[in-house]
């Protein structure tokens, strides 16, 4: 299908979505020891969404982290960081002995998106971490020494498989089955693979959450501090199960449609993370959280840095398309008629890391005639020092677009699917928007720089832990 500009898609979608879930009772839904809901409840949007061709793959191009990876060898050292043999003589006697040196009390989890190597969402609390603390990485081939988050699950690895799981009721099982045929109903959408793969996924989060937790025990884990808590159910689930307090840093946009945060009916989240800290107080009044989260404004420092680095005023007549998995494909080709509508401004179609620049080439090569004013661009200069750079930005709900806006960039939102996200920066008059075609142009010559950026990039917090 051809998505409709200014049509509420996402909206339409995720009301659905809360409605089915409200129905069911799926928060409080308890299978084998665990909840399957929040494993389940970001997939299957990003099925539907997919399905009813408003949104690509939000990441269709996932970097390799398999590379050089060995789960048995990393396991081992996250052994030795934990159980450490000491040597003691008495009476005569040597013997062995094991004790546990507490390195885990914090545990870190960083995001997979790096600037120049370095995690920008968790870089400041990871100086503020003490000597006991352990820093798991998702990429450690970008990281030296980093960590990789399965090595944990490699730990327990001879341990899990030795410990039954539980198969799951027929009940839990045609349960299931009901919500998907509900939502398949209202939407008009097949999602019987998740029918198929149901129990197997339930009975794999039980194995992994249960090791999650066995390793929060034997490290004597207080605190763990994650970034994407919606990506990481397992990790959560046992967190939760060895009373662990967790923390969530914020890593990319929040909002009442962002399924991995948004509880409208007033329901608790069984693996939501008991304080949230976030970029602004923007966030905060955008979304309806989980019941009982904490919500802390931290600022963000990184954006605050970038600001002070690049203090030169913002290009004339650049414009940054902003790109995005889910979105990409539908924003090339207007980024292309606004090259040949806006002669004397130089339009540069930002692609997202995820994004394949050789699958753009070849997009673009069917697209006619490439105006000598448009540029794609993938990875120089970075995302940030390209935005500081330029006049104004074009996207549709991509977190950059309010990294952009604290640089100084005026922005111009696109109604496509997903610009729901973005509607309350709009009636703030932080942006100015695009409600077809058409007005893309007007778009770009009336935005406006945002009157106000510390309500969404607060003054960065000093002491964090």
């Amino acid at each position: 299908m051809t998505p409709e500009w200014g049509r509420e898609y996402v909206r339409e979608v995720c009301d659905v979505i809360w409605d089915v879930e409200t129905e069911f009772d799926l928060l409080n839904w308890h299978v084998i020891g665990v909840h399957p809901w929040p494993l389940l409840r970001m997939p299957i949007y990003y099925a539907i969404t997919q399905q009813l061709g408003f949104f690509g793959d939000p990441h269709p191009a996932k970097a390799e982290t398999d590379e050089g990876f060995d789960a048995p060898a990393a396991a081992q050292d996250i052994w030795r960081s934990l159980l450490v043999r000491e040597r003691r003589s008495s009476g005569g006697r040597t013997f062995w002995m094991r004790w546990l040196p507490g390195l885990g009390r914090d545990v870190l989890v960083t995001h997979s998106r790096k600037l120049g190597g370095i995690d920008v969402y968790t870089q400041a609390v990871a100086a503020q971490l003490g000597k006991n603390s352990l820093v798991v990485d998702r990429t450690p081939a970008e990281v030296p020494a980093g960590l990789d988050l399965r090595s944990i699950l490699e730990l327990n690895r001879k341990w899990m498989k030795s410990v039954e799981t539980p198969s799951v009721s027929a009940a839990d099982v045609e349960r299931f089955a009901q919500v998907i045929a509900a939502l398949e109903s209202r939407l008009g959408v097949n999602l019987q693979e998740f029918v198929a793969v149901f129990e197997n996924r339930v009975r794999l989060l039980s194995r992994q959450s249960t090791s999650y937790a066995r390793f929060f025990k034997l490290a004597k884990t207080k605190r763990l501090i994650v970034t994407d808590s919606y990506f990481s159910v397992a990790l959560m689930a046992g967190a939760r199960a060895a009373g662990v307090h967790i923390v969530e840093l914020q890593h990319g946009f929040i909002s009442r449609y962002h399924l991995g945060y948004s509880y409208p009916r007033g329901q608790a989240s069984p693996y939501m993370a008991d304080e949230l800290w976030t970029f602004g107080q923007y966030w905060i009044d955008e979304t309806p959280l989980p019941a009982s989260i904490k919500t802390r404004v931290i600022g963000a420092p990184y954006v605050e840095a970038l600001a002070a680095a690049n203090t030169e005023p913002n290009t004339a007549h650049r414009i940054v398309f902003t790109s995005q998995g889910a979105i990409g494909e539908q924003l090339l080709p207007l980024a292309l008629e606004a090259a040949r509508a806006m002669p004397h401004n130089r339009i540069i179609f930002r692609l997202h890391p995820s994004e394949s620049l050789a699958d753009f080439e070849a997009k673009l090569s069917q697209l006619g005639e490439i105006p000598a004013n448009f540029e794609l661009n993938a990875r120089t200069p970075n995302i940030f020092g390209l935005l500081a750079s330029a006049e104004t930005q074009v996207g549709v709900f991509s977190t950059t677009l309010l990294e952009g806006m604290a640089l100084g960039c005026k922005t111009a939102i696109l109604a496509l699917p997903g610009y729901e996200y973005l509607q309350l920066v709009v009636e703030r008059g932080d942006a100015s928007i695009a409600r077809n075609a058409d007005e893309l142009v007007q778009a770009i010559e009336s935005a406006a720089t945002c009157a106000d950026p510390k309500y969404y990039y607060a003054k960065p917090t000093k002491r964090l832990l």
